[in-house]
């Protein structure tokens, strides 16, 4: 078995160029010799090649800059979300900025007799939310007719909203 890996070896070592191999001292060529220790030994240079990069050959790399990714089909549509998302919020905030340069502020679709009212039913948190609704404001609507639209919705603010925008109060 010895004799076979020793002609394995020198075949190998007459395959490669450069010369014979197998003449230089084992000091060279970044082994020990048995006799030696790790203090004798000096490390050879190194002659391995740098590694070429995986992938694409064609592409090129330039130093410092990240080629960009491919994008996936689920970060298009996250991304589109986001959009819609600032979209949304975008169109609300101009809604709240109309309203506020439109007219009045809440104070003025409240007296306080109508307040008074309502806390005596139990509507007067929801009447407070429903005068504050930016659709609502200078719109002309008087705290009497939030408070009826309110209880003719049993409370509920938005289904009150609606139906004073529809008119169909």
């Amino acid at each position: 078995a010895k004799a076979k890996a020793k002609a394995k070896v020198a075949d190998r070592e007459e395959k490669q160029p450069g010369g014979d191999v197998a003449e230089a001292p084992a000091a060279a060529r970044g082994k020990r010799s048995r006799g030696s220790t790790a203090a004798d030994a000096e490390p050879a240079a190194e002659t391995t090649p740098a590694k070429k990069p995986r992938g694409n050959a064609s592409v090129t790399a330039t130093p410092g800059v990240a080629a960009p990714a491919a994008e996936t089909p689920a970060k298009a549509e996250a991304k589109s979300k986001a959009a819609k998302a600032t979209a949304k919020a975008a169109a609300k905030v101009a809604v709240k900025q109309e309203a506020a340069a439109a007219g009045p502020g809440t104070e003025s679709l409240l007296d306080t007799a109508t307040e008074a009212q309502a806390s005596k039913i139990g509507l007067a948190v929801s009447l407070r939310n429903l005068a504050g609704r930016a659709e609502l404001v200078g719109k002309g609507f008087t705290g009497q007719m939030l408070l009826a639209a309110l209880q003719k919705s049993g409370g509920l603010v938005n289904p009150a909203k609606r139906a004073l925008l529809e008119g169909s109060f």
